[in-house]
């Protein structure tokens, strides 16, 4: 029963991240399909994919910065329209000055340098709520308490998969499917699931003793 409780206020916690970062979640269900595209199809060139990549991670980081600058500080709201557009025009920005610099080295130091900024802005924001004092451990224990979980979704589908394998069909293209159900766990679950512990500006942050 304790079971069926916990795995149900879960799912409720992603549903109302995803709702609450849903640009953040369309970037990861994109990175998702971007990389599992070029799995299935065994692409040779991945320059593109990492581009796209990295423009959606990037778009994905600027949304969720935007959606907590508009909850934590009253002088800086904005329509959840405005976000959406601000956060689409800078993954496009951002994809395109990748695709132009993409062999510089300087260009990988100044994406790394901004997604830092954004992360820094994003806890300085977080920090403005309740219990301050409590934020970083929160994240340490949020973090865990992810990797944990995604942990045991991944591992318990590799099993499932294992014994399709094993019993069932041996293909050679078996492992894509390995590949693309871990990315699915690593990049789309994992995400909404560690936002969904992001907390909101009145509610005071707990952790368990």
């Amino acid at each position: 029963m304790w079971l069926k409780t916990f795995i149900g206020n879960l799912l409720l916690r992603v549903k109302e991240s995803v709702s609450r970062f849903s640009v953040a979640f369309i970037c990861t269900v994109l990175s998702f399909l971007v990389i599992a595209y070029a799995i299935v199809f065994d692409i040779t060139n991945p320059d593109t994919v990492y581009q796209l990549c990295m423009a959606l991670a990037f778009g994905g980081v600027f949304s969720i910065l935007l959606k907590l600058a508009n909850e934590y500080f009253e002088k800086f709201k904005l329509k959840i329209l405005w976000q959406h557009i601000l956060s689409a025009l800078a993954t496009i920005v951002c994809f395109f000055l990748v695709h132009i610099y993409y062999e510089s080295d300087y260009m990988i130091m100044a994406y790394i340098g901004i997604i830092v900024a954004l992360m820094c802005f994003i806890f300085f924001a977080i920090m403005q709520g309740k219990n301050a004092k409590l934020c970083f451990p929160k994240i340490v224990s949020s973090i865990c308490f992810s990797n944990v979980i995604c942990g045991i979704i991944s591992g318990g589908l590799s099993v499932c998969i294992g014994a399709f394998q094993a019993l069932i069909y041996d293909g050679d293209g078996i492992y894509k499917v390995y590949m693309i159900v871990n990315l699915f766990v690593w990049i789309v679950a994992y995400t909404n699931l560690l936002l969904s512990f992001v907390p909101k500006k009145d509610v005071e942050i707990t952790t368990s003793k």
